[in-house]
C-alpha cells in the first residue's frame, strides 16, 4: 500500500472510529445531523501523506525550534501546504515558524 493509501485508509478509520464512538455514547450529544456535517467537512479537507521529505523536514523543525514531533510535523504540512498561520495553542503566539505564524486562539 502506498503511503497515501496508508494515510487515506487511517484518516478513513478515525472517522468511522468517530461515528461509531457518537453513535454507541449518547452523553457525547453528537446528533445524526452532526454525523451528516462532520461527514461533509471531511470531503473538504486536503488530506497530505506523511512522506520521508516531510518527516525530514518535521525533524527539522523540531530541532530548530524545539516544539514537539506532532507539532513539528503539522508544521510541516503547514507549510508544503502553504498555509501562513497555523491555530494552535501548543505554539508560541505570533511565531513565525519559517513562513507559517503560530496563534493561539484562546489568547
Amino acid at each position: 500500500m502506498s503511503s497515501f493509501g496508508q494515510v487515506r485508509h487511517h484518516s478513513e478509520f478515525r472517522s468511522s472510529a468517530f461515528i461509531s464512538n457518537a453513535l454507541r455514547k449518547p452523553s457525547l450529544g453528537i446528533s445524526e445531523e452532526g454525523i451528516d456535517a462532520f461527514l461533509e467537512l471531511c470531503g473538504n479537507v486536503t488530506v497530505l501523506p506523511v512522506t520521508r521529505e516531510l518527516l525530514l523536514r518535521a525533524t527539522s523543525i523540531r530541532r530548530r525550534y524545539r516544539v514537539s514531533h506532532w507539532d513539528s510535523t503539522i508544521l510541516a504540512a503547514a507549510q508544503e501546504l502553504r498555509c501562513r498561520t497555523l491555530h494552535s495553542e501548543d505554539l508560541s503566539h505570533g511565531q513565525n515558524f519559517d513562513g507559517v505564524r503560530g496563534v493561539d486562539p484562546f489568547r
